[in-house]
């Protein structure tokens, strides 16, 4: 029955991947050369039309009188090649119906002829001597086998006459594939648009690498390892992307080396419950089950993006807490690990989700953490970057065990560590949430820590050891036993500062400085144990204004005498004489003849019963705040030297509990604040 002669491919293409033009397209007997062994083709189904063989082309279809027509073979089955206008092969399929299943993989190698040649040696591509896989063409012309030319092995062909000095000699062959495979480097590709280039499907689709194309099984049983660091390894020192694919349950026994400048890509933007806090079926998820004995080890620029990673044997919702938390998720290799990455990812059940030892801008980004210690850098002296990292316990919430949700190491801790810049972070159930230890200059913004009072001895915010000049900003802690803890070198100059920060529901002290200066400004204290802000040192200066406090018990309790401590325009919340009120163990000046004396070395001081006008000694912009013990003392103003010259209304009448801060100008003083 005659058979329609349909292209192997859309329609008959140059090697370029534009269409055919002017081409010659050979039919022959199946399995045979159909430039050897052509059969008779003909125009119409029916078989009464010659046509001649080989078929010309235009724009890439058969051409019958110069209009793109139909042909037809009389045989069930045939062979076909395809050449461009000058001869040059495009493809041959020796056995042809409906589809290719036997295809060449066309190879060419052209060689410039020295006087006299005879033999030819390919370097390119060889081929099967006698099996007329071969093709060889002069300046142009094919050459006929045995005739022209000797096959003499598969990489040397003899000529039967000698070349001239200059012939072009163009070489092709290939070998035949089966099982209807075309191969990727002989198919073309070409983007849509205007300027694309024709590129082959083979360098196309080699533009990422999947963990698929080096074995990995992804079915959470099967050990992944070898495939996944083969795949990386591919990559070479130019570095690149290898993907997970979505679905893949990849399980790693051993540890995985990510080399540099390689990201190991998930299918992930971002992790979570499934639908709320009671749905965490996160082994049906795309992840890597990585063992608690491996860790991935990464290097200079490498990184991990959009992947779950949790720890194997975990059955989710985890029912005993941290117990069998172990080993690290993602380690920094120190030395030749700086500028690691981990973005958009989860990481679950390990002992460390994230540790480095010396790793210089390390960045953690949209990282979703449920471990005893989440981030944890330490030797970080070039601006190590956490940015949208949420500790929280993930795998456990579900169970409901309030114990099961605390976690005993902390969310985020720095040792050593430079300029790190910390932004909106959140913490739940920590031991610690945010720890410093040895960090200067940190900038902190939007950090927030929460948990359960009922978690002995924890601390939202600690920041400790020889830690200078850190920052906060609109930061906030809740529900720990002690909101804030700081304990710094005693320095008057390198203070650390927290502006528009809150410190809630803190079983014993929102804030307690044990050593090191603070700046407190514009926070709120709220619902604190046994005090708002506990001071425990003589050394330091402390800053606290503009500040409210909202408690049942002392707002601000200084345990020993410090003259260092401003008090402007506070909020106290009311406190009277039948509550505790502040207890500022300040120096208590003394009231003789309407004069107050008071040390010269301090910044705040008691006031005794006592009305005064003048208080000694002034100097230009010396500023003293006085705290009044007492209802009843009135202030009024006076002339002459260490005079109160101005005062708000003339007049300050104190109650228990008030503050009056005044400035030093030209030998008298001026008011600058009060709270009653």
């Amino acid at each position: 029955m005659p058979s329609s002669i349909i292209s192997p491919f859309p329609f008959f293409t140059d090697t370029t991947g534009a269409p055919l033009e002017g081409g010659y397209l050979y039919i022959g007997q199946s399995n045979l050369n159909p430039e050897t062994a052509p059969v008779n083709v003909f125009w119409d189904a029916a078989l009464t039309i010659p046509a001649p063989n080989p078929v010309r082309t235009v724009g890439g279809y058969p051409s019958r009188a110069g209009t793109a027509s139909r042909f037809y073979a009389a045989t069930d089955t045939y062979s076909i090649t395809v050449r461009n206008r000058n001869h040059v092969l495009v493809f041959s399929a020796f056995d042809q119906s409906d589809a290719p299943s036997s295809v060449f993989d066309i190879s060419t190698q052209v060689i410039t002829a020295t006087a006299g040649q005879l033999t030819f040696t390919l370097t390119t591509f060889t081929y099967l001597p006698g099996t007329d896989t071969l093709q060889v063409y002069r300046n142009g012309l094919r050459l006929t086998s045995v005739t022209d030319y000797i096959e003499t092995n598969s990489s040397t062909v003899t000529l039967t006459s000698p070349a001239a000095l200059g012939d072009q000699f163009l070489f092709q062959g290939g070998a035949v594939i089966t099982g209807d495979q075309v191969p990727g480097s002989s198919v073309s590709f070409i983007q849509a648009g205007t300027g694309a280039v024709t590129r082959n499907i083979q360098d196309k689709a080699r533009e990422s690498v999947s963990v698929l194309d080096f074995g990995a099984v992804g079915d959470g049983v099967t050990d992944d390892t070898a495939a996944i660091q083969a795949a990386i390894d591919s990559l070479g020192a130019a570095g690149g992307t290898v993907e997970i694919p979505n679905g893949m349950k990849c399980l790693v026994d051993t540890s995985i080396t990510i080399q540099s400048n390689v990201t190991l890509k998930g299918p992930f933007s971002s992790t979570g419950c499934q639908a709320n806090n009671g749905v965490i079926l996160y082994n049906q998820l795309s992840s890597i089950i990585l063992n608690s004995s491996a860790t991935f080890n990464l290097k200079g620029g490498a990184g991990i993006d959009g992947c779950l990673i949790y720890r194997k044997g975990m059955i989710f919702p985890v029912t005993n807490g941290e117990t069998n938390f172990a080993g690290t998720a993602v380690t920094g290799i120190d030395g030749v690990c700086d500028d690691m990455f981990v973005f958009n990812s989860m990481i679950l059940g390990f002992e460390y989700a994230i540790f480095s030892n010396g790793v210089q801008r390390p960045r953690v980004q949209n990282v979703n953490i449920d471990c005893k210690h989440g981030v944890h850098f330490v030797n970080c002296f070039d601006v190590p970057y956490i940015i949208e990292v949420h500790c929280w316990p993930f795998s456990t919430v579900a169970d409901g065990i309030a114990a099961n949700t605390h976690r005993s190491g902390s969310a985020i801790y720095l040792e050593n560590a430079d300029w790190p810049f910390v932004s909106n972070c959140f913490s739940y159930g920590y031991f610690r949430g945010l720890n410093l230890v040895n960090v200067d200059d940190a900038q902190i913004v939007n950090f927030s820590a929460d948990g359960t009072t009922t978690f002995a001895n924890s601390i939202g915010i600690a920041v400790t050891g020889n830690s200078l000049r850190d920052r906060f900003t609109n930061c906030q802690v809740s529900s720990q036993s002690t909101g804030l803890y700081v304990d710094t070198p005693d320095t008057s100059f390198y203070m650390t500062i927290f502006v528009n920060c809150r410190f809630s529901t803190s079983s014993s002290k929102a804030a307690y400085c044990n050593a090191g200066g603070c700046t407190f400004n514009s926070c709120i204290f709220e619902a604190y144990g046994s005090a708002g802000i506990e001071i425990d040192n003589t050394a330091n200066t402390f800053i606290i204004t503009n500040n409210t406090f909202n408690g049942s018990v002392s707002p601000l309790n200084v345990i020993n005498a410090n003259p260092n401590i401003q008090l402007i325009n506070n909020n106290f919340g009311g406190f009277t004489n039948s509550v505790v009120g502040l207890n500022l163990t300040a120096p208590l000046g003394t009231v003789v003849a309407n004069e107050l004396t008071i040390p010269t070395d301090c910044i705040v001081a008691n006031v005794p019963a006592g009305n005064f006008n003048v208080v000694k000694y002034t100097w230009n912009q010396r500023e003293i705040t006085l705290h009044f013990n007492n209802a009843g003392n009135v202030v009024t103003t006076t002339t002459g030297a260490h005079s109160i010259a101005r005062l708000s209304g003339g007049t300050f009448t104190s109650q228990v509990g008030s503050t009056l801060t005044l400035l030093g100008v030209n030998g008298q003083w001026a008011e600058k604040c009060r709270s009653i």
